[in-house]
């Protein structure tokens, strides 16, 4: 991470003499261009400390600044306050291209800059990305965003493939400068595949390009294809990655750094039967699958003390955190970055055990990966049956438990670093500060750290607690649907299925227990069951105006249920029971029921034939005798003379015919 960058300052060696004898200050190159000044006692103690070679370097004539457009450190601004880092970030222009922002390439003559191209998407998908020239000037990517066409298609192929997680995977990767919210540079796979193509493909570009700062010509190539078992699912079948390090002079390929890899994806009916693994493995060749130059002889750039390489925000919050504060220290001592070249310079070597120890380890990573993608996850999730329904990813306990001591071991190295660096160059006013404002900043990034994973928990709580509520609710509805089916003569359902199962055969039969799911967010609803409640919502405000019996037919009723008959499986099974009154007048079905209730002497038994009949006519026709009956099974003659009273007003006005009806009701029920 260290690199050049040579003074302008002209200043003769005898100037340097007098201004220092004079006490007068010295001007740094930095401190010219910030406006801080060095003064002739820190000139000598920077020269008691590195030497004179290094102050002569610092202060030598005729020297022209080496000009760098890589990011530097200080243009890195709090994420929360600046979109995290939207003007850095990767975008897409209206050719289809996006761009670095230049780097001086050793043995070049002159500087490169990342240019990389993509294909139109097809059926949501990308197609292709040709990076050429890639280097560490890329600018910064980011993860694939909750909500867009690729989210969608993420899903339908989790959807189509049964318990296999797919992923918005990257054509150029996050680290590389992909950007993560454009359907261009994202394909759905599985998170198998996704894993093959970091592990074989960019892991080797990342090294490449953000850890040797070399350059690369880099290619992927996706395949579409449809899946067998669904004639619209298209879906993508392979990932074919293609790359090679450049020539610093013709860019042509350096030979022994090809690499070639083909990944084939299977389809999503494939993982529906419970394979976890692809069919086939990556078919590899060229030697840059196993190696990459390291010798220089491929194209490189240095980067400097101040500079950053965009690799995500993770690193690039890490790394913010850490040097932005030791780099003010500096440069209020008016350090030049020309005292990192000198051989074995203790500063140089001690700002590079810093910016190791900021650097994110694997583990880290890691854990933050799962953390960030199980809660990308959870927030997506809308409902309480979808969080119901989530599966807690094994390695999540694993992730919450290891990303904070992982993060600690870290913070420690860092200190432990900063320490050493304080005590090279505590004879500096400035530096006495050091500590504590990299204290301060890491605390930040610990503070965001924890939100997360504290969202992450929360979530999770949320998940065993709509889990539990699910399953309580379950419970109670197959209770109350199998005291239904037996009423009927029916099998009970099977109380210990899996969740869905039980779910498919509540909903075949049509029998919830309303009270417990009202209280159920989304739970699912066939037109049936949402038009039971809504009439026995009717029910509830419209009693009062119970219909006459002589003016509607009972065959006029079912004709009134008529779409709630077509859409019940459950009411088609029970058709032939109640066929037989659909064509009965009103007074013949009276007699049925007085028939049922003299039959039925025991006033459960009639309840449940009552309640037959209410299926096929509606709460409206039978709901004042099923009172009638409950009443007088329990002895309350109070709610009992009101259902009386009610049946006999509305038979009062239908002639004696009616009347002798609701005579031998009343005189069945109450006898």
């Amino acid at each position: 991470m260290i690199g050049h960058a040579e003074s302008s300052r002209k200043l003769t060696g005898r100037k340097q003499e007098e201004e220092c004898k004079s006490g007068e200050s010295l001007t740094s190159p930095f401190a010219e261009r910030s406006g801080r000044t060095l003064s002739a006692q820190s000139g000598m103690y920077l020269q008691r400390t590195i030497g004179n070679r290094a102050v002569g370097q610092l202060l030598q004539a005729n020297k022209p600044v080496i000009q760098r457009d890589l990011v530097k450190y200080d243009e890195i601004l709090p994420p929360e306050t600046h979109r995290r880092w939207m003007p850095l970030k990767t975008e897409i222009d209206g050719d289809n291209e996006a761009f670095g922002h230049e780097a001086k390439v050793e043995g070049a003559g002159g500087k490169w800059q990342t240019k990389v191209e993509w294909d139109a998407a097809d059926h949501d998908d990308g197609v292709k990305m040709v990076a050429d020239p890639l280097g560490p000037d890329h600018p910064l990517g980011s993860t694939p965003g909750a909500k867009g066409k690729w989210a969608d298609k993420r899903k339908k192929m989790e959807r189509n493939s049964g318990k296999m997680d797919y992923v918005a995977g990257h054509l150029l990767n996050e680290n590389l400068g992909g950007p993560g919210n454009d359907v261009r540079n994202l394909a759905a796979i599985p998170q198998v595949a996704n894993k093959k193509h970091s592990d074989e493909v960019e892991e080797k570009i990342k090294d490449i390009v953000n850890n040797q700062h070399g350059w690369v010509r880099y290619e992927v190539k996706t395949k579409q294809a449809q899946d067998a078992s669904s004639r619209n699912l298209w879906y993508t079948s392979a990932f074919e990655c293609d790359w090679y390090q450049l020539d610093p002079k013709t860019k042509g390929k350096v030979p022994g750094t090809h690499g070639h890899v083909d990944i084939d994806i299977p389809p999503p009916s494939y993982f529906k039967s419970g394979n976890d693994s692809l069919q086939n493995a990556p078919d590899k060749s060229g030697k840059g699958v196993d190696r990459w130059d390291r010798d220089h002889a491929a194209a490189w750039s240095k980067v400097a003390r101040k500079e950053v390489v965009l690799t995500n925000t993770d690193d690039l919050s890490s790394a913010a955190a850490v040097m932005k504060p030791i780099q003010a220290v500096l440069d209020k001592m008016g350090i030049s970055d020309t005292i990192l070249d000198v051989p074995q310079d203790q500063l140089s070597k001690s700002l590079v055990s810093i910016m190791k120890s900021a650097s994110v380890s694997d583990n880290e990573k890691k854990a933050n990966e799962v953390i960030k993608t199980e809660s990308a996850i959870l927030k997506d999730l809308n409902t309480k049956n979808q969080l119901a329904d989530y599966v807690i990813a094994k390695d999540l306990d694993w992730a919450l438990e290891n990303a904070p001591k992982e993060r600690h071991l870290r913070l420690l190295g860092i200190f432990a670093e900063a320490q050493k660096l304080f005590e090279l160059i505590h004879q500096a006013p400035a530096a006495a500060n050091l500590l504590s404002d990299v204290n301060e900043s890491l605390k930040k990034e610990h503070q965001q750290r924890q939100a997360v994973e504290e969202t992450a928990r929360h979530l999770l709580k949320l998940v065993i607690i709509a889990r539990e509520e699910r399953d309580r609710a379950l419970q109670s509805s197959i209770g109350f649907a199998n005291n239904e089916r037996s009423a009927f003569g029916l099998e009970p359902l099977p109380t210990d299925q899996p969740y869905g199962k039980s779910m498919e055969q509540l909903q075949s039969t049509e029998m919830f227990n309303h009270t417990d799911f009202d209280y159920y967010e989304n739970m699912p609803m066939t037109p049936y069951r949402q038009e039971v409640m809504e009439e026995e919502m009717r029910s509830e405000t419209e009693y009062k105006d119970f219909k006459t019996r002589g003016k509607l037919t009972v065959h006029k009723h079912l004709r009134e249920n008529q779409k709630k008959y077509k859409s019940s499986r459950f009411m088609k099974e029970y058709g032939p029971r109640v066929e037989k009154f659909s064509k009965m007048s009103a007074s013949n079905y009276d007699k049925k029921i007085i028939q049922l209730l003299s039959e039925y002497q025991d006033h459960q038994n009639a309840l449940v034939q009552l309640r037959i009949l209410k299926f096929a006519m509606g709460d409206t026709v039978v709901q004042p005798i099923i009172d009638m009956v409950e009443a007088k099974r329990d002895s309350d003659w109070g709610k009992f003379g009101t259902a009386c009273g009610i049946i006999s007003d509305n038979y009062a006005d239908n002639g004696k015919k009616y009347k002798e009806i609701y005579r031998h009701m009343h005189d069945v029920i109450k006898g």
